[in-house]
């Protein structure tokens, strides 16, 4: 397997969003601004503490508390910090399209947020051709309300929470293209393997799905809520199931001492 893969430029997140701190550091900070604070420093890997409730379940409750306040993120909530909801994911969209996505393709958001790349998608594609899942439906019921009724009506998108159940239903609709951003870079190592499980159950062999990670030399959190993999790391993960894989270079940026590459994995089952 080459899992070097072909490398060539994407265009994608000039901007690295690195995540809500859940203790009082307060709001999402971006890569470039969490580099250049000297109190902040790269932490080095650690298991996390045993907890009832998974990562993502704090995360959410978080950052859902936070918007809900009128708070800025630089991805979810009606308050986007950088650039306006509509034009917030478009490289996203241009990507799938340079990667061949056409308007009567399948295509599925696997954590869709409050929709800032959904929405170009959906305006795109064939009706009901666009599938958005969520751990919560808190984020993209916000993001429906940004989008409108006319939109929604017109093409008809489907929203899950992401469930044993809902991943089946979305694997019956045969997806031509999958992707999740900015997802992975908040999903502590050791749920690494039942976030790609999950993905993988919403394939089929014909289904190219593209996940955004950061990459360093070594596995590290630039920020509480946030994980930067080694390569080696990753290849460990994805050699545990049966896909072909490759790493599409985007852009890099230095954080610390580490040099920090922003990659999409794009894989397909074997």
């Amino acid at each position: 397997m080459n899992f070097e893969g072909f490398l060539r430029a994407a265009g994608f997140l000039s901007r690295c969003c690195i995540g809500l701190a859940i203790d009082d550091l307060g709001d999402d900070s971006d890569l470039e601004e969490s580099a250049q604070r000297k109190s902040s420093p790269g932490l080095p890997y650690r298991a996390e503490k045993k907890s009832d409730n998974k990562f993502h379940e704090r995360y959410v409750d978080a950052v859902y508390d936070d918007i809900s306040k009128g708070k800025s993120h630089s991805t979810l909530g009606r308050n986007l910090k950088g650039q306006p909801f509509k034009e917030s994911g478009l490289n996203v969209f241009n990507f799938l399209k340079t990667e061949g996505l056409k308007p009567e393709h399948i295509c599925v958001e696997y954590g869709c947020g409050s929709l800032r790349a959904a929405q170009h998608f959906i305006n795109y594609l064939n009706p009901s051709n666009f599938w958005g899942l969520d751990v919560t439906d808190k984020f993209y019921e916000i993001g429906k309300e940004m989008i409108g009724q006319k939109l929604l009506q017109k093409k008809l998108p489907h929203f899950r929470i992401i469930s044993p159940a809902t991943l089946a239903e979305v694997n019956q609709s045969h997806p031509d293209y999958l992707f999740a951003v900015l997802v992975m870079i908040h999903i502590p190592p050791g749920e690494i393997e039942e976030f790609l499980s999950n993905i993988l159950k919403v394939c089929v062999k014909t289904t190219r799905a593209y996940i955004s990670v950061d990459v360093s030399a070594i596995t590290f959190k630039p920020h509480p809520n946030a994980w930067v993999f080694s390569k080696k790391e990753l290849v460990a993960f994805l050699d545990k199931f049966p896909v072909n894989y490759s790493f599409i270079d985007a852009s890099s940026v230095d954080f610390d001492k580490n040099r920090i590459e922003k990659m999409w994995i794009k894989l397909m089952l074997k």
